[in-house]
């Protein structure tokens, strides 16, 4: 009948695990890295951001060692490689967790090192550290390789901003700290005039 609840008893047959690393062909332990990667991307998406770094660095697991892959595969590898530790900045950006984010986007600017979502990513975790410098040298980078990109030049905008106030606030700390340590001029001048002689005048003979 209509809106009656159905129950079903299901029973497992057979199961069949999927093959470790070590027994994957070269080829084969590219493939799975991708399925990783297309799961981790489903995963973020759906705001399932512990999933998706799980699956992210799984993908990258399998084929962070490539010596032995042939160069189409091994060029494959570095694709996937890339999008995962790109993707991964992302998942961290998201959690703040800022020096992971740096050392993702490391891995990927070593091998590419005008990537913009890396230069990007970097800078942002950097200016979250408040390493200004490192900030402004990332930014910098891709605006040279990419003139007219829209974030860069928004977190350009931003940089300039906390570089304003951390040089205010320093200003004014230096202010403070002169201040302290510089003598006082007219209790100086006053220790340098000598004590009036109150001994009384000896007597006339």
């Amino acid at each position: 009948p209509p809106n009656t609840a159905v129950t079903y008893d299901v029973t497992l047959v057979s199961f069949e695990s999927g093959k470790e690393s070590w027994d994957m062909t070269d080829a084969e332990k590219v493939a799975d890295a991708a399925v990783h990667k297309d799961r981790g991307n489903a995963a973020f998406k759906a705001g399932f951001l512990d999933r998706a770094a799980r699956c992210y660095n799984k993908a990258t697991s399998n084929i962070s060692y490539d010596k032995t892959f042939s160069d189409e595969i091994k060029g494959q590898a570095r694709d996937v490689r890339k999008a995962c530790h790109l993707n991964l900045a992302a998942v961290c950006v998201k959690q703040q967790k800022w020096a992971d984010v740096i050392t993702n986007c490391d891995k990927v600017l070593e091998a590419d090192p005008d990537n913009i979502k890396g230069l990007f990513r970097r800078a942002q975790g950097h200016m979250a550290q408040q390493d200004f410098y490192e900030a402004e040298l990332d930014i910098k980078h891709g605006l040279v390789v990419d003139p007219d990109n829209a974030d860069l030049a928004t977190l350009s905008k931003k940089l300039k901003v906390h570089q304003k106030a951390q040089n205010k606030k320093e200003s004014a700390l230096y202010g403070k700290m002169f201040k302290a340590s510089k003598p006082d001029t007219k209790q100086g001048a006053d220790s340098n005039v000598p004590e009036a002689d109150t001994a009384e005048p000896p007597a006339a003979a």
